[in-house]
């Protein structure tokens, strides 16, 4: 714990400490932008870029082992027919994408590539007044990726995700007291 008034540490569980040094964490400068095309309640498809300047990046003054990074992504989204009474399997949002490119982190000489995909799926609860746009779904998605090299070091997971979305009338602020 820091002690502001002494400028002291009282409890210390490092392997080295020094007490009184300054310095400067340099983060990365990042720029990223892109595009998506949708028709609503239908289809969604979308293309994004980022970079991030992580050679720039200082710790105390010290260089790491970053490199600039970079990463394309795309996906998009469907539904058979949002506007279906019958077949619950035509409402769902049903979702693919992807990603690739390079990794901030840089072993030695090898650059880090990453590489993923996901599919999903948006399960409508229900919906009792359309016309009122109350919706709320069940969101689901499953991710593989992995980044690295086989050479050096290579690291690859797996993910799954839920995720709610509410939206129901207990959102609505009453028109009438």
């Amino acid at each position: 714990m820091y002690d502001r008034e002494t400028e002291s540490m009282t409890t210390r569980d490092t392997i080295k400490y020094s007490s009184g040094d300054r310095g400067d964490i340099i983060y990365p400068q990042s720029l990223g932008g892109g595009i998506m095309i949708s028709k609503t309640d239908k289809y969604s498809f979308g293309v994004d870029f980022n970079t991030s300047k992580w050679s720039n990046y200082r710790n105390y003054g010290a260089i790491d082992s970053t490199q600039d990074s970079w990463r394309l992504s795309f996906g998009g989204q469907f539904v058979p027919n949002p506007q279906s009474f019958s077949g619950y399997w035509n409402k769902v949002t049903y979702r693919l994408g992807g990603y690739f490119g390079k990794d901030y982190i840089k072993l030695g000489d090898r650059d880090m590539n990453a590489l993923g995909f996901s599919i999903g799926a948006g399960f409508p609860v229900r919906r009792i007044m359309p016309a009122m746009n109350q919706f709320t779904m069940i969101n689901a998605a499953f991710e593989v990726g992995s980044r690295g090299s086989v050479e050096v070091l290579r690291e690859t997971y797996y993910r799954l995700t839920l995720g709610f979305t509410l939206s129901d009338r207990w959102f609505l602020k009453a028109k009438y007291d």
